[in-house]
């Protein structure tokens, strides 16, 4: 599949890209320990499924036995996005709950895909499909700024006005 998604990333106009649509964790039976990005992996291509641009439908890749796992229903991946900006009045620790909750692992310093890491009045959230991390500071119960930040060196790359989190 990512063979072929190099190929067809060469005939999208406009520099897009396919999507690869990786088959989900081992089966059952096969006793295989839980793969946290690939689960990732797969919540970042929803996720841009379900922003995309109606005008440019994506291309995704997959292969036989990733079409034959079941995916979540999108009311229930719509119900798990969280959707922060700049101003807004947030239960900081409902907000840490809720992320548990949509599968985020609470760590000591964020390092990977699907986890968040809670200092104070700073949360930091590393979501799907994202390069870099984000960071919140809150003012009491109001995100008084969000920004970007690369989770190798713990530093700021910019500022932004408002974040998208994936389940």
């Amino acid at each position: 599949a990512d063979v072929l998604a190099a190929g067809i990333a060469q005939l999208l106009p406009g520099g897009d890209t396919p999507y690869v649509w990786s088959a989900a964790d081992p089966l059952p039976y096969e006793q295989l320990p839980h793969d946290p990005t690939l689960s990732a992996q797969r919540s970042a291509v929803l996720g841009r499924l379900l922003m995309a641009d109606a005008s440019r439908p994506p291309v995704v890749v997959t292969t036989i036995r990733a079409l034959m796992t079941a995916i979540r229903e999108r009311e229930s991946f719509e119900r798990d996005l969280v959707r922060l900006t700049v101003g807004q009045r947030v239960d900081d620790a409902a907000l840490v709950r809720r992320l548990v909750e949509a599968g985020y692992q609470l760590e000591p310093m964020v390092e990977g895909p699907g986890t968040i890491s809670r200092r104070g009045g700073i949360l930091d959230i590393y979501t799907p499909g994202e390069d870099e991390a984000i960071r919140l500071e809150f003012f009491g119960d109001e995100i008084d700024s969000i920004r970007r930040f690369d989770p190798g060196t713990q530093r700021s790359t910019d500022r932004i006005t408002s974040a998208v989190v994936l389940p």
